[in-house]
């Protein structure tokens, strides 16, 4: 995938443009601009199982260092248990200062505990400087495919050459919604024969969806926007439907109407515990309150 764009030679390797770059002229005023990222997302067989590996780079350039937030890199996982749970593999990053290069040293990267078994691997990009080069990229598996995610084109920092690319088993069926105002450039699909092997081996065909975004502006939040989310330039892949490798025809239907969702949104770990909690008011009111007879009061 990656050989598919100029912007992009080997990881670690940045190219003499990158360095030339001291200034993004749509928006001279930002500290920094993402010169090239990519997600590269496809389904795997490990062991007896099928995984949807997430490969995640990213390749920025630091303009105004004084003024560039963006140093500190979070990694959301699901930690779960047995396994059902996600894995953050293969993760590296590197401040290229010129020819010199600082890599983030194994002991820099750390785990950040969250609720109900959401956990993040963080780190921090080191000797950061006017002209520096960040460059980092992770693998994550998983074995939630309903939860495909999709890309975010569009960031707090504009973006030069976004790419996005999926390869799936035609038996997984994914609505794909574009969110937000700028336009693709590539909107690429195919289908792979044979694409896939499954655990015994037997292979069925694939489909790969190409989607990319060139010269894509800042993202910043205004006054009022009720959701960041729905103006952001993104791709959704929304669930539709699995149908089983094993037993012939069996499908499995995702959420398609309001009372799935509503479903859903009850047995959601964060939101649903939400809607069974009783006698909030009474725990936290005076109990003096409860003795006024006048309900209107």
């Amino acid at each position: 995938m990656h050989a598919q764009s100029p912007r992009y030679k080997k990881f670690g390797e940045p190219t003499s443009h990158d360095f030339a770059i001291n200034k993004y002229n749509p928006e001279p005023d930002s500290p920094g601009v993402i010169l090239y990222e990519s997600g590269n997302y496809y389904a795997k067989s490990v062991g007896i199982g099928i995984y949807l590996v997430k490969e995640v780079y990213r390749k920025i350039k630091v303009l105004n260092a004084k003024k560039f937030n963006y140093t500190d890199v979070t990694i959301p996982y699901y930690e779960g248990n047995g396994r059902y749970k996600e894995e953050v593999l293969e993760y590296e990053a590197i401040t290229h200062n010129g020819p010199d290069q600082s890599h983030v040293p194994e002991s820099a990267f750390f785990t950040v505990e969250k609720s109900n078994s959401k956990k993040s691997l963080k780190f921090t990009f080191p000797n950061v400087q006017d002209g520096s080069i960040l460059e980092y990229k992770y693998t994550k598996l998983t074995p939630f495919f309903y939860d495909l995610d999709g890309w975010e084109f569009q960031h707090e920092l504009p973006t030069i050459y976004s790419l996005f690319q999926t390869v799936m088993p035609v038996n997984f069926k994914y609505n794909r919604i574009l969110y937000g105002e700028q336009h693709l450039v590539i909107n690429n699909t195919a289908l792979k024969e044979n694409g896939f092997k499954l655990p015994n081996n037997k292979r069925v065909d694939s489909e790969v969806h190409l989607f990319s975004m060139e010269n894509v502006p800042s993202f910043s939040e205004e006054e009022y926007m009720l959701g960041k989310k729905n103006y952001v330039s993104r791709i959704v892949y929304e669930p539709v439907s699995f149908k089983s490798f094993n037993v012939e025809w069996k499908k499995q239907v995702f959420t398609r109407n309001w009372n799935d969702i509503d479903k859903l949104f009850k047995e959601d770990e964060d939101f649903g515990d939400q809607l069974v909690q009783k006698n909030y008011f009474r725990r936290k009111l005076p109990k003096d309150i409860l003795n006024i007879e006048n309900e209107l009061e």
